[in-house]
């Protein structure tokens, strides 16, 4: 369970954390849960890049329809 450090400190007192549960070591996942997370990394960099890619082609289309209304506009 996750403790603030002004906790661990409250709770344990004079207790030294590191001597009772020992050094905390890189967290090492199962195979099948480390390729999910990498699944779901790259599908958030995609849709992250997709939808900066539509927000760019968004703003040139609304460009586009906005010169055309002007000039329907200004046409005689």
């Amino acid at each position: 369970m996750f403790r603030m450090p002004s906790e661990k400190q409250f709770l344990l007192s004079g207790l030294n954390y590191n001597d009772l549960f020992g050094a905390r070591q890189n967290t090492n996942h199962s195979p099948h849960i480390r390729a999910q997370m990498n699944l779901d990394t790259n599908l958030v960099i995609c849709m992250i890049g997709f939808t900066l890619t539509a927000l760019f082609l968004e703003a040139k289309r609304s460009h586009n329809l906005v010169t055309l209304r002007a000039n329907m506009i200004d046409s005689d």
